[in-house]
């Protein structure tokens, strides 16, 4: 790549056309009331011209050249779009087929910063599609794949339109950013768990994912205090009572502190109210079991 200033002007531009592009099915999703920020449709011909640019860059330089790797992660992200899109139509085969190409693109370089963000956004949109097939085991071995799949902030974090523009994120908005997609890869981690019957992995991974949640530091505190009490029900009937209190506790100090702070929210009453019960549960279910236990301990 001999001017690479130049080359990625090129490819911000071709980009650009894209958004700027009418969509050949716009009609269509006017009446489906979908958008798309850009054409992203298969009879694009800009988008056909953009793809077969970024397959000439890639063939002219090394796996080791600095580019090479934002060069592959513009490519796959435009399948990416695609498949998104695809999905959002009902066309779920060829969102999974894109989407599986486009894991093919950047997987023997997906430890590489440049490469990770897009990998998990990739597993994250094909494990849900193929979980909504039903076809959970596979959705479990994809997400297991990047449970413990080692990241920080240093890695490069971008949407599609950021990767071509060359905007970069400060630390704090990479770091939002990616815990937030981590977090809904453990919580449909755990949702599948849940489905497989495996209630033990599906407590912990529900759990992981609101730990992850609130370092973001950016949720819906009756969102996120609602799902920890829904996590207490679910650990008080397996009587795992220090986790259940932990979690309701939880729950209790979101809560307290947004209505402290004179929040508005109109969902706050009714999550209180739900915590409320949660607590009642807990201890009518706990002297249940304390009676049951010493019952059997004195007869």
């Amino acid at each position: 790549m001999d001017d690479p200033e130049k080359t990625f002007k090129e490819l911000r531009e071709l980009f650009e056309n894209l958004e700027k592009s009418p969509s050949s099915n716009s009609s269509e999703n006017s009446k489906n009331n979908l958008k798309s920020s850009f054409d992203i449709t298969n009879d694009n011909g800009q988008l056909a011209s953009l793809i077969e640019k970024l397959d000439a860059l890639l063939t002219t330089i090394n796996n080791d050249n600095e580019y090479h790797k934002k060069i592959l992660t513009m490519k796959a992200s435009l399948y990416y779009e695609q498949a998104k899109l695809m999905a959002a139509l009902g066309d779920t085969t060829k969102a999974t087929d894109l989407l599986e190409k486009a894991l093919e693109f950047v997987s023997d370089f997906k430890d590489h910063n440049q490469v990770k963000f897009l990998y998990l956004r990739l597993i994250n949109h094909l494990s849900y599609l193929i979980s909504k097939a039903d076809n959970l085991q596979k959705s479990r071995e994809l997400l297991e794949s990047i449970a413990d799949f080692e990241v920080n902030t240093d890695i490069a974090v971008y949407s599609t339109e950021e990767l071509f523009s060359g905007k970069v994120l400060d630390q704090n908005q990479r770091r939002v950013k990616l815990n937030k997609l981590l977090a809904n890869n453990l919580q449909m981690l755990g949702w599948v768990y849940g489905r497989l019957g495996m209630h033990d992995e599906h407590a912990f991974k529900q759990h992981k994912a609101l730990e992850k949640q609130l370092e973001t530091g950016d949720i819906d505190p009756t969102d996120w205090a609602s799902r920890c009490t829904r996590l207490a029900a679910v650990l008080i009937t397996k009587q795992k009572w220090v986790p259940a209190r932990y979690h309701l506790s939880a729950a209790t100090t979101v809560l307290n502190r947004l209505e402290r702070e004179l929040v508005p929210h109109p969902e706050l009453s009714r999550t209180q109210a739900d915590m409320a019960r949660g607590w009642v549960h807990y201890g009518l279910q706990l002297f249940n079991a304390s009676t049951i236990y010493l019952t059997q301990k004195l007869a």
